[in-house]
């Protein structure tokens, strides 16, 4: 695994996905229009009605090749469903982008582990 150095990134809003995201870059996204299943359990309650899911590019230090967190990193969307123990409530997001909050912290198994707290990516 890469090298556990600290990160703290600030969120950066786009209009729609970048071509080539970055660490940090976020936007929302229609890709679940037709998967609301997938969607969580507290997105429905507070924000489908309001929002469209939030989309953040995150940082991955599983590749062994990575020197850095931003070497590699994958899109994560905030109100999807976790994936641990069938877990249907998700995240809990508060606020607005780019200045969102989001918990408990995201633990994408070997791949990423941190939070996203006031507009900033902070791993674990």
């Amino acid at each position: 695994m890469g090298e556990n150095k600290r990160i703290n990134i600030k969120l950066v809003l786009h209009d729609k996905q970048p071509d080539d995201p970055k660490v940090g870059d976020c936007w929302y996204t229609d890709i679940f229009n037709n998967n609301q299943q997938l969607l969580s359990n507290n997105y429905k309650k507070s924000w489908q009605s309001k929002r469209k899911p939030i989309m953040i590019e995150l940082p991955s230090t599983w590749h062994k090749k990575a020197t850095f967190p931003l070497d590699y990193h994958f899109p994560f969307c905030v109100d999807e469903r976790a994936t641990t123990n069938q877990d249907t409530e998700g995240w809990v997001v508060t606020g607005e982008l780019p200045n969102i909050t989001v918990s408990p912290s995201i633990n994408a198994i070997d791949i990423w582990h941190g939070w996203i707290r006031d507009g900033y990516i902070i791993n674990a």
